[in-house]
């Protein structure tokens, strides 16, 4: 699962950190009324009952974003994607939950891929992380101050850094073909 940011110029910030690290860093970046999605390859039945019993909402498919669940189908069947409205749930609901509950089958972190959007009269990338335990970048929209955007580089032991858009240099390359 991702969502291209749609600006010229985006954050990145690499490094590692565990899934409780970045939600407990990222949550003063959201507002009621934005979106959290944690994309799972292989949510335990613990987990996904968990956050569906805190209000988060279970797809198999999300139109408008990209999703490799339908690709990885074979792979990983019971792949699924939890949307969280921010508001009405927090990042502490879910830390507050046991560490046994907050792991997947095949993974100790509860997801793989994160996305945050904002709803206003269309939706408003926020935050992409594909891949997030595996060696994926953070991308965040520059929506964000960079004072917001080093605060929370420096919880996660990253670095940030404006770069040009990798998605949309990719995208206005292969139209230039």
């Amino acid at each position: 699962m991702d969502q291209p940011l749609d600006t010229s110029s985006v954050w990145q910030i690499d490094g590692e950190w565990s899934s409780r690290t970045f939600l407990s860093a990222a949550e003063s970046l959201l507002s009621e009324g934005d979106v959290a999605l944690f994309g799972a390859y292989e949510p335990t039945r613990e987990l996904s009952e968990a956050l569906l019993e805190l209000g988060c909402k279970a797809h198999n498919h999300l139109e408008g974003f990209y999703t490799c669940f339908d690709i990885n189908r074979s792979e990983h069947p019971d792949g699924c994607v939890f949307a969280m409205p921010i508001g009405s749930i927090g990042f502490s609901q879910i830390l507050s939950l046991e560490p046994a509950i907050l792991r997947q089958n095949d993974n100790p972190e509860f997801y793989d891929h994160f996305v945050a959007y904002r709803l206003d009269d269309q939706r408003i990338p926020l935050m992409s992380h594909h891949d997030a335990f595996s060696g994926g970048s953070l991308f965040l929209s520059t929506v964000y101050a960079q004072e917001d955007v080093e605060t929370l580089s420096a919880s996660l032991g990253g670095e940030a850094k404006m770069i040009e858009n990798p998605v949309l240099t990719i995208h206005s390359r292969s139209r230039s073909r």
